[in-house]
């Protein structure tokens, strides 16, 4: 059967009746009864995604545009409940921390855009004050659907009146998948590593040399000591 509304085609979803917006859930979520039902979830209370993908071709997620503070606070819920689940999965945020270090300097910039760009940009994309435009959240295929209900849920019971909007870019929240917290946790050891070997060569008034920089920009490779089997055990 061809799809009416999951075409990639924006449709207001105000526009459409009750019956055509519960089918147009049911086709975005493409199968996935936990993102179809967080997709109703986010319509009930006015936190309205997107874009979204049930992990059908590999990659799930689901991902908010953030124009006003009830939807920046909502999202700022729901990503501080995910970091705190044991949920693997990556919640980030575009914000504009990483745009301009102080308030004082984005303020410089955005006022020097709109002055030069009127036609191009608009007040509303650049808001008066540094802040988060977008999250997006991806679980792995495996845990999709949980992520997902979890997420429901968490829009579905959250409460706002405590929920602070971001400062800084520290107070962003954001979480990545366990496999590569792992890896960064090698590459830190790593680091910490090759610090210590320089500050105790340092101590000790040994020379340091390119070769030590050389082997931690291109560090060797330990190959296996593999043997080339017998001739006599190979089954011809």
């Amino acid at each position: 059967m061809k799809s009416k509304y999951n075409t990639g085609v924006p449709i207001d979803i105000n526009e459409l009746s009750d019956e055509e917006r519960k089918q147009a859930f049911h086709e975005w979520a493409e199968g996935s009864k936990a993102l179809e039902n967080l997709l109703i979830e986010g319509y009930k209370k006015g936190f309205l995604s997107f874009a979204c993908c049930s992990g059908d071709t590999g990659k799930p997620y689901i991902s908010y545009k953030l124009d006003n503070d009830y939807s920046k606070k909502m999202a700022m819920s729901v990503a501080q409940e995910l970091v705190k689940s044991d949920l693997d999965c990556e919640v980030q945020f575009e914000h504009d921390f990483d745009f301009c270090e102080t308030e004082e300097e984005y303020k410089k910039v955005r006022e020097y855009l709109l002055k030069t760009f009127p036609d191009e940009i608009s007040e509303e994309k650049y808001s008066p004050t540094r802040t988060i435009r977008r999250l997006h959240v991806r679980p792995t295929v495996e845990n999709a659907e949980e992520v997902y209900g979890f997420m429901a849920k968490s829009i579905k019971e959250a409460s706002l009146d405590n929920i602070e909007l971001p400062k800084t870019k520290e107070e962003v929240p954001k979480k990545i998948y366990k496999s590569r917290e792992i890896q960064n946790s090698r590459e830190d050891a790593s680091d910490s590593k090759f610090l210590s070997d320089l500050k105790s060569k340092t101590n000790n008034e040994e020379e340091i040399t390119k070769n030590d920089i050389k082997e931690k920009e291109n560090p060797a490779i330990e190959q296996p000591n593999i043997q080339a089997p017998d001739t006599q055990d190979i089954e011809m």
